[in-house]
């Protein structure tokens, strides 16, 4: 089976079960109020900050071709926070998330980041309806704007070609991410 298949087949109830997380419900009841969205955003910072950190560790991005720097989100929500009102004194005070996928590999990398790159896709969803019912904007949730589903096709390319032989390890680090995030969201 191909990896983004098995990926998507074997991570569904994860990825269903984050996307009811009490931070979303939230914003979507409270029509993308500030006092909704900014400890949504608050949480991805928690999260994004030490992955980031992890991930971009890894050198095989450079030896793939693959521009990690690009897919950095910090700074999305950085911009975000301060334009809904938080300072840096703030942000700098943000608790950040500890219970972390154990991530000592690239493919254990590449399983992370599927979860970091797909939520691209549903931060489009997301910023729409932003869009539409409160007319508010999000760096976050228009990461790459119109280049999104480039640079998700650019990221399965390179999980496709690394993919064999690793699609256990993957999926392993996949599942716990999302298991992390969820329980990051739930706390």
């Amino acid at each position: 089976m191909e990896v983004l298949q098995l990926l998507k087949e074997k991570t569904k109830t994860y990825h269903d079960t984050i996307e009811q997380n009490p931070y979303a419900t939230a914003l979507f009841a409270q029509k993308f109020d500030n006092s909704a969205l900014i400890p949504y955003l608050v949480k991805f910072w928690g999260f994004h900050k030490p992955m980031e950190e992890i991930l971009g560790a890894f050198k095989e991005w450079e030896l793939y071709n693959f521009d990690f720097g690009r897919r950095r989100k910090l700074h999305l929500l950085y911009t975000d926070l301060l334009a809904l009102g938080l300072d840096e004194q703030q942000i700098a005070k943000i608790p950040i998330c500890t219970s972390l996928p154990q991530i000592q590999t690239f493919p254990q990398a590449l399983g992370a980041m599927y979860v970091l790159e797909g939520s691209t896709l549903g931060g489009r969803v997301i910023l729409r309806q932003m869009q539409k019912v409160a007319e508010k904007e999000s760096a976050y949730f228009n990461s790459y704007g119109e280049l999104t589903p480039l640079m998700w096709k650019e990221f399965c390319s390179l999980l496709s070609l690394y993919s064999q032989d690793h699609e256990q390890e993957i999926l392993s680090a996949a599942i716990q991410t999302y298991e992390k995030l969820n329980a990051w969201m739930n706390f």
